[in-house]
């Protein structure tokens, strides 16, 4: 089936729909226990490939301490328990 859109053209309308109203159906992995540094997410235990986790897709983070709290756009899939991630652009298929 061909997509007409990816999750991060609707993250761009209506984030909320990636927060707290979000469809148990669009989750593809959730968990703790994942690190952030710089763009890069890591999460150990975990296989993004394996759960079909595509450049496109929005992943949402939150830590503790409440310093991140927000759903950034996957912009690659680097391996299997490794994304990197970019707060929304305007333009995602630009460089």
């Amino acid at each position: 089936m061909l997509s007409f859109s990816n999750d991060v053209d609707i993250l761009k309308y209506e984030p909320v729909l990636f927060g707290q109203l979000h469809f148990p159906g669009q989750v593809l992995i959730e968990g703790t226990g994942g690190e952030l540094d710089g763009t890069t997410f890591t999460k150990t235990g975990e296989d993004f490939e394996s759960a079909g986790v595509l450049a496109g897709g929005v992943v949402y983070l939150q830590d503790s301490e409440g310093d991140l709290d927000g759903a950034y756009e996957i912009v690659s899939v680097d391996s299997a328990t490794e994304l990197t991630v970019s707060v929304v652009r305007a333009d995602s298929d630009g460089d």
